[in-house]
């Protein structure tokens, strides 16, 4: 194996190790308060564009930006959103905190309870070649090895 494939496996282990020890709960909140967050921020910077609309502008210019804005479907909404192509005040930012919210905990969870399997995986895999009193197999075989191993002709056939 070579330098880089050793060192790039360590770093993927101890990467995938610290991942395992966090605690899911957490991995699954801090995502949906920094998206609940963002879409607050994004209803208060509407809030403020429309005060000063109404401030500078008076009730006939907020009520004209009112009847601009389109009612768009969630999806819609979010792909705009996530897009920047949403022309209300905070909407990009609401629609990008929404999706943070219900996106983010499903992607950081999954990345958590992956790492944990990819742990106890490699563990099980170790303890395995101990008790056969083997290396693994991936440090046994070679690449060019496997090719010509695998891409051969079989010998006979399995329907005898």
């Amino acid at each position: 194996m070579s330098t880089f494939e050793e060192t790039s496996q360590s770093i993927f282990r101890r990467f995938a190790e610290s991942l395992a020890k966090v605690d899911l709960r957490e991995a699954i909140a801090v995502p949906a308060v920094i998206g609940a967050t963002a879409a607050f921020v994004g209803i208060g910077m509407q809030m403020q564009g429309q005060t000063d609309l109404l401030q500078h502008g008076g009730v006939a210019a907020l009520d004209a930006y009112n009847r601009l804005q389109e009612s768009l479907p969630i999806r819609q909404w979010l792909e705009q959103g996530l897009a920047g192509n949403l022309p209300a005040f905070g909407d990009n930012t609401e629609a990008k905190g929404a999706a943070l919210m219900g996106a983010g905990p499903i992607i950081s969870g999954a990345a958590v309870l992956l790492s944990r399997g990819f742990v106890k995986l490699r563990e099980f895999m170790e303890s395995a070649a101990e008790k056969l009193g083997q290396t693994p197999v991936a440090e046994r075989i070679e690449p060019s090895e496997f090719a010509a191993n695998n891409f051969e002709e079989p010998s006979h056939s399995p329907r005898g």
